[in-house]
C-alpha cells in the first residue's frame, strides 16, 4: 500500500508544473519519520491511514485509484501543515536543512497542490465537498492560533482548554478525512471516532516532545497536558519550582544543563503516566467504536487499529 501511493505522489509531482528544486525538497521531506517515503515501515503515515478509512466508508463505489489519489492528498496536505507548524513552534526537526523562507513557499504550494487532488476525487458534490475542506481547514487554523497563545506564562492554563484546542487544530484533520465520503454509518459517530484518535494521537506526540530535543516546547513553556499537569502538581507541592525553572531555560545558554532535570521533574510527578493512560484510553474508545460500527469490514479495521496504536 505505501509503495502504491509512493509511486502516485512522484508521478504527481512530476506533472505538476512544480520547479525541479519544489520536487526534489518535498520528496526529501517525505522521506523524514511519520511520512510515507520513511524507512520505518511501522510509522503512521496519513496517506495509509486515509487510504483504509475512504476505503471502510466507500464500499465499491469509488475506485482503488481515486482512493490512492485521495491519500496522495492527505498526505501532501499534512506534510505542508507541519511545515507551517515547524517555521511557528520554531522546531528543528528535519533531517535536511531548508530555510524557513522556503518552508512557507513549499508548503503554500503543496497545499495547493492538495487541494486539486481532493476536490475531483471525492464522491460528494463539489459544493459539498469544498465546504467540508474549508470549514476543517478554517478551524484547524483558529486552534493553531489558540495554541501558539497558549503557554504556561498563564498559569490558569487548564485540561479542558488543552482538549478544546486540539479538537480544533488536531482532530479537524481527522474530522476532515472521515467527512469527506458519504457513508451508512451517522455522521456525529464518525466526528467522535476522528475525536478520540485525534485525542489519543496528541497526547502521545506531547509526550515524545516533552524529552526530544529538537522540539521547542518546554523553551516556549507551551501549555501541552504533561506541563499543565506537572505544573499543578510543582504549584502544589513544591512551591512552584517547575514554572521558576521552566524561566531560567528562556535563555539558551542554560537550557542544556536544566532541561535534563526539568524532564525528570516531570516524569516524577506523574503527568507522563496520566497522559499516557489519558491517550490510551481514548484510543481504546476509538477501536470500541470502530469494531462496532464497523465490524463486516474487519481487513480495513485491522490496519486503522495497526496505525493509531
Amino acid at each position: 500500500m505505501r509503495t502504491t501511493i509512493q509511486l502516485i505522489i512522484k508521478d504527481i509531482l512530476l506533472t505538476s508544473g512544480l520547479e525541479y528544486d519544489i520536487q526534489k525538497l518535498t520528496l526529501q521531506l517525505l522521506h523524514q519519520s511519520g511520512k510515507i517515503f520513511s524507512q520505518n515501515k511501522e510509522d503512521f503515515t496519513w496517506g495509509e491511514f486515509s487510504y483504509y478509512v475512504f476505503s471502510l466508508l466507500t464500499e465499491t463505489e469509488v475506485s482503488h485509484t481515486t482512493k490512492m489519489k485521495q491519500a496522495a492528498g492527505i498526505e501532501l496536505l499534512m506534510l505542508a501543515t507541519d511545515l507551517f507548524d515547524d517555521v511557528i513552534d520554531h522546531d528543528n526537526s528535519l533531517d535536511t536543512p531548508i530555510a524557513k523562507h522556503q518552508l512557507l513557499m513549499i508548503g503554500n504550494l503543496l497545499l495547493v497542490e492538495a487541494l486539486h487532488l481532493l476536490m475531483p476525487n471525492t464522491a460528494s458534490s463539489t459544493t459539498d465537498r469544498f465546504a467540508i475542506i474549508h470549514h476543517y481547514l478554517r478551524t484547524a487554523g483558529n486552534g493553531q492560533w489558540l495554541d501558539f497563545h497558549l503557554t504556561m506564562e498563564h498559569p490558569a492554563a487548564t485540561e479542558e482548554q488543552y482538549f478544546h484546542i486540539v479538537q480544533q487544530k488536531s482532530c479537524s484533520f481527522l474530522q476532515l478525512i472521515f467527512e469527506l465520503h458519504s457513508s451508512t454509518v451517522p455522521s456525529p459517530i464518525l466526528q467522535e471516532i476522528a475525536i478520540y484518535i485525534g485525542y489519543g494521537a496528541q497526547l502521545q506526540n506531547d509526550i515524545r516532545d516533552i524529552f526530544a530535543d529538537h522540539k521547542s516546547d518546554l523553551l516556549h513553556q507551551k501549555a501541552t497536558l504533561p506541563l499543565i499537569k506537572a505544573v499543578q502538581h510543582s504549584n502544589t507541592y513544591d512551591h512552584g519550582w517547575l514554572l521558576k525553572q521552566l524561566q531560567l531555560i528562556r535563555s539558551q545558554d542554560v537550557a542544556t544543563k536544566h532541561l535534563t532535570t526539568i524532564r525528570e521533574y516531570i516524569y516524577q510527578t506523574g503527568a507522563i503516566d496520566y497522559c499516557s493512560i489519558l491517550a490510551k484510553y481514548y484510543t481504546k474508545k476509538a477501536k470500541s467504536l470502530l469494531q462496532h460500527y464497523f465490524n463486516d469490514k474487519s481487513p480495513y479495521i485491522k490496519q486503522i487499529i495497526h496505525l493509531i496504536d
